[in-house]
């Protein structure tokens, strides 16, 4: 009877250690599932942020390229008008100039 309680007293502890180490391997388990699903959901983040940042630059990209034609359509405008002025100045001064030389 003694060799029968040390018996089952040694299957317990022994069984203890055991069950201990296998729940301890299901936790390592489930963080390393729980990890990897942590990875993927941060990458899907990232490579949504990613599409995002394109969308921005090519958003920005075309807005330059909107502003740089409208400045230029500016600059063209206002070189005309000046060369217009320019003309018109060049002639009074000749004008004026004839005028001079006349009386």
């Amino acid at each position: 009877m003694a060799m029968g309680a040390i018996t089952a007293l040694a299957a317990y502890l022994f069984g203890g250690r055991l069950k201990r180490k296998k729940d301890q391997a299901e936790l390592v388990e489930k963080i390393q599932a729980m990890y990897k699903d942590m990875v993927i959901d941060t990458e899907q983040r990232f490579n949504g942020m990613r599409a995002d940042i394109d969308d921005l630059k090519k958003e920005l990209s075309e807005q330059n390229a909107t502003w740089k034609k409208k400045l230029q359509l500016v600059e063209k405008k206002w070189q005309t008008k000046y060369s217009r002025l320019q003309d018109k100045y060049n002639k009074l001064l000749k004008e004026f100039e004839d005028y001079k030389e006349k009386h």
